[in-house]
């Protein structure tokens, strides 16, 4: 069975998340999808990812670096935004906050 990610691959709701994967106060609605795979892992580069972001277990690990490329990626996008003219008039935000001399 190929067990890679693929973009196609539905994202499980929480209706078919099996109770083992919710989180331990479901009462509180708090429900994200959540899937268990199987995948090798070069321990070395989990390591030194684990030692930047200050994570402990391999789990950690895997669900903060896969967030930090998704806001990297959001990071970039922002900028780019950014860096088109009249796409954000910092003058405007200056005055709004009035005179700070």
């Amino acid at each position: 069975m190929d067990r890679r990610i693929a973009a196609s691959s539905p994202t499980p709701t929480p209706a078919t998340v099996r109770p083992s994967s919710l989180p331990s106060n479901p009462t509180l609605g708090i429900v994200k999808p959540v899937s268990k795979t199987s995948v090798e892992v070069d321990r070395d580069i989990a390591l030194e990812a684990a030692a930047i972001l200050g994570t402990t277990t391999l789990r950690e690990t895997i669900d903060a670096s896969l967030r930090e490329i998704v806001n990297a990626k959001r990071r970039i996008e922002f900028i780019a935004l950014l860096q088109h003219a009249d796409r954000y008039d910092f003058g405007t935000v200056e005055d709004a906050w009035g005179d700070n001399d």
